[in-house]
């Protein structure tokens, strides 16, 4: 967050701030609705308020179906488990994202990892490719 207005960052230093404010004008998803998967620190890790400040930005204002982020901080060879195992189970076993976030957390789980907790669908379970 920025003085407590949360952001995403895109590119280096000078690239575009993505804030609830300019999504509209940076993002905006008429036809098709994607799931967007935000796979870094803290995105979302807010106060209650803010987090659906946030991901109701992507959702209300750019159109997409839902967003999944994370609650706490995540280093980046376990981002890439749970990212590579819930994509799988979502684009290619064609599973309801449900379903998907679930698989991937008992496979963590069964890895021994419990790290795959960490990650909030704010989507609708049943959600899934058309």
């Amino acid at each position: 967050t920025d003085r407590g207005k949360p952001y995403l960052l895109v590119g280096n230093k000078g690239g575009n701030w993505f804030v609830r404010s300019n999504l509209r004008d940076l993002v905006r998803w008429e036809k098709i609705r994607p799931l967007v998967f935000i796979n870094g620190c803290h995105t979302t890790q807010l106060t209650p308020e803010r987090a659906l400040d946030f991901v109701s930005g992507f959702v209300q204002t750019s159109g997409a179906a839902g967003v999944i982020g994370t609650e706490i901080t995540i280093f980046e060879p376990i981002a890439v488990q749970f990212a590579e195992e819930c994509l799988h189970r979502f684009l290619f076993q064609k599973q309801t994202l449900g379903e998907a976030v679930r698989g991937a957390r008992l496979h963590m789980l069964k890895n021994g990892n419990p790290l795959g907790l960490v990650y909030i669908p704010y989507a609708l379970p049943a959600l899934k490719l058309a």
